[in-house]
C-alpha cells in the first residue's frame, strides 16, 4: 500500500520552529510560553494534556501556579475545551494539589478527564501538552535523574500534528475518569446536589461559585449552576479522597 501525500511529506522531514527549555525553572517558562501562545491565537481550541513526571515544578512555585492559573481559567473562559489524562497513582499530596489546581476548571464544564488504568512502573516519564492545530509541548525524564531535564516547546504544524495523534493513541486506551452530566434546569441539578447530601457521611462546599460533595457511599459530586448548568460525577476512590481532603482543609469540616 502506497504511503499517503501527508505521510510522505512527514517522511521526508524538515527543520521545525522549537524552543528548548531546561530543568524545572525552563519547564514552568515553557509552560507559560505555551498557554500564551494558545491565548494570543484568540480562538477556541482543544488542549491535550498529560503527564506522569514528578510535579514539583508546577506546585513548587507560588507565582507560577498563580499565572497558570489565571491562563488556563482565561482559555476556559474563551471556550477552550481541555482532555486531561490524570495520574491517579500519586501519592496524596501530589493528588491533593492537583485537586486544587484542577476543580475550579472542572466546574466550568471545560473538563473532559481520564485516567489510564494500569499501573506503570515509573522509571520513564513523560508530559505531553499539545494545543491541536497551534503548538506543542514535550519533555521526558528518568527517575533519580534531578534537575536539568529538557522541555521542548514546538511551533510547527507537522510536529503539533503528529503529537496530537500520540495523544489520540495513548487516550483509546484510558478510560473516563468522570460522569459528565448537563442537567436540563437548575432545578434537576438542585435535587441530583441534594440527594447527595441526604444520603449521610457527606462533606461539602461551596467552590468556585459550584457545589461540591464527597458521600463515602457514592463518591464525588462537582454540580455547577448558571445558564449552562454541568455535573460531574467521580467514583474513583483516590481522587474522591482527595476532594474530600480539599473540602477539609480549605472550608473546615464542611459537614453537610
Amino acid at each position: 500500500m502506497g504511503q499517503t501525500d501527508e505521510e510522505c511529506a512527514l517522511a521526508s522531514g524538515h527543520i521545525a520552529k522549537a524552543g528548548l527549555y531546561f530543568g524545572e525553572q525552563g519547564r514552568r517558562e515553557a509552560a507559560l510560553a505555551f498557554l500564551e501562545r494558545i491565548a494570543a491565537e484568540g480562538r477556541p481550541c482543544e488542549l491535550l494534556l498529560q503527564s506522569d513526571e514528578d510535579t514539583v515544578w508546577m506546585y513548587g512555585d507560588a507565582g507560577f501556579a498563580e499565572q497558570r492559573a489565571s491562563l488556563m481559567a482565561r482559555l476556559a473562559q474563551a471556550g477552550c475545551i481541555f482532555t486531561v489524562v490524570h495520574t491517579i497513582s500519586r501519592d496524596g499530596n501530589e493528588m491533593w494539589e492537583g485537586v486544587h489546581e484542577w476543580l475550579p476548571l472542572y466546574l466550568t464544564g471545560a473538563i473532559r478527564p481520564y485516567y489510564y488504568p494500569q499501573l506503570r512502573d515509573g522509571v520513564r516519564m513523560r508530559s505531553l501538552f499539545v494545543a491541536r492545530e497551534a503548538c506543542a509541548l514535550v519533555s521526558n525524564s528518568v527517575q533519580g535523574m534531578g534537575s536539568g531535564a529538557l522541555s521542548i516547546l514546538l511551533d510547527d504544524a507537522d510536529a503539533t500534528s503528529a503529537l496530537a495523534r500520540e495523544f489520540d493513541a495513548y487516550l483509546a486506551l484510558c478510560r473516563p475518569l468522570a460522569q459528565v452530566e448537563r442537567p436540563e434546569s437548575q432545578a434537576e441539578l438542585e435535587a441530583l446536589v441534594d440527594s447527595y447530601r441526604d444520603a449521610g457521611d457527606v462533606v461539602s462546599a461551596e467552590v468556585s461559585g459550584a457545589t461540591v460533595c464527597v458521600c463515602q457511599s457514592r463518591g464525588a459530586l462537582g454540580a455547577s449552576p448558571g445558564e449552562h448548568p454541568v455535573i460531574y460525577r467521580i467514583d474513583e476512590p483516590r481522587l474522591a479522597e482527595a476532594i474530600a481532603g480539599y473540602i477539609d482543609l480549605r472550608h473546615g469540616s464542611g459537614a453537610a
